[in-house]
């Protein structure tokens, strides 16, 4: 059964990405997961600059979980609303990444999700700033966090050239631009999995950058 990692709050999509394509150049099988609910069908895993990507519902998922056997990694993409709505969705990853904002109705909906969690999970504050902020601002308010968290920051110059950005993922260029709190931000999130070397990490970034899809 492949091993779950859970990216809760937005904007991930990019960071979601990006981790799928440093498990692949590292030999891994990934799938990336969103839960859309409606009306039962057969959802099949669509193939995507370099990934296989599922749409799907959780109860569609939950009677298919074979598929996943495929795998060695599932990403899910969630909304913090979500973890909400699927109250058990936190307890089966085997591994879980928040991603805030610092404004406090996102900050709280994050912290719930990191305690109901009650394991060890990394932070990413990610925002838009006119001077560096301290991430320490959302431990000030959720001292309870603090033990559970492993923390890193991305900061952003404006959203504009994130959703670009997001909409150019394949081109080579947005990876050689790749900011050092991105590449901090991976590092952090491989090194959390307790799989990867050192060493790996660091080549398989350096092949990320140059805009390696297929391993």
């Amino acid at each position: 059964m492949a091993k779950s990692i859970a990216f809760i709050g937005v904007p991930s999509r990019d960071i979601v990405y990006y981790i799928g394509r440093l498990l692949r150049i590292c030999g891994q099988e990934v799938l990336i997961v969103t839960y859309q609910e409606g009306e039962e069908k057969e959802y099949q895993p669509s193939y995507y600059m370099g990934l296989d990507w599922l749409t799907c519902s959780k109860e569609w998922l939950q009677v298919h979980e074979e598929i996943l056997g495929e795998y060695s990694y599932a990403l899910y993409e969630l909304e913090v609303s979500e973890v909400a709505l699927y109250n058990d969705t936190y307890i089966m990853f085997d591994y879980i990444v928040g991603i805030t904002n610092l404004y406090k109705k996102v900050m709280e909906q994050i912290a719930q999700a990191i305690l109901g969690y009650n394991r060890k999970c990394n932070l990413i504050v990610r925002d838009i700033c006119s001077k560096r902020l301290d991430s320490n601002y959302f431990m000030r308010n959720y001292p309870d966090c603090k033990e559970l968290c492993t923390v890193s920051e991305i900061w952003l110059d404006s959203f504009d050239s994130y959703y670009k950005q997001c909409l150019e993922l394949e081109e080579v260029k947005n990876f050689i631009r790749m900011s050092d709190d991105m590449i901090g931000t991976l590092s952090c999130i491989l090194r959390g999995l307790q799989t990867f070397t050192d060493k790996e990490i660091k080549e398989a970034i350096k092949q990320l950058k140059k805009g390696v899809v297929e391993c």
